[in-house]
């Protein structure tokens, strides 16, 4: 009897009343969680762009005139930090979508948090085969990877072939 009730209240208040204004700011827990996933996912997706930027410009610098010779090892470390942080774009979107469209529940990515705040604060040491198994904890995410993976492959010939030519594609 008390649910219908409570049932019956809530049917029966109007929509601009004091109560049915304080009652939709009520918002569902799971939809906070939801949105504080992915503003985080979007945080760390901008510092990686914002990495990436880093990188091209340092790029540009070091191949400027003559050193592009002198800095080649510079320039193609620099080259695979950016091809590695694009990769993690790449996932952490794809992630992204997961999330908004309910494939992967937003308790799941927490997995991954402390991994992506290690691999962003000390990206310099860690290899490839370590950033791939920070995803093996999403199930989901492996469907995609193979995707991601051809894609990541595209952008790092181009990225090698512009080293290469000395121009860009």
């Amino acid at each position: 009897m008390e649910l219908f009730k409570v049932c019956e209240k809530d049917t029966k208040t109007k929509t601009y009343s004091k109560e049915g204004l304080a009652r939709s700011e009520v918002v569902d827990p799971d939809l906070v969680i939801k949105n504080n996933t992915t503003d985080w996912i979007n945080e760390i997706i901008e510092r990686l762009e914002q990495l990436i930027d880093d990188h091209e410009s340092e790029i540009e610098t070091l191949s400027a005139g003559k050193g592009k010779k002198t800095n080649k090892g510079k320039i193609t470390s620099f080259m695979t930090f950016s091809n590695n942080h694009k990769f993690h774009i790449a996932k952490l979107m794809a992630i992204s979508r997961l999330v908004v469209n309910d494939t992967i529940e937003a308790t799941e990515v927490d997995l991954i948090r402390e991994e992506l705040d290690f691999y962003l604060e000390s990206y310099f040491g860690i290899e490839v085969v370590v950033m791939n198994l920070i995803y093996r904890r999403l199930k989901e995410v492996e469907l995609i990877s193979m995707r991601t993976e051809r894609e990541c492959l595209v952008v790092e010939s181009q990225d090698a072939s512009i080293l290469q030519t000395g121009r860009i594609l």
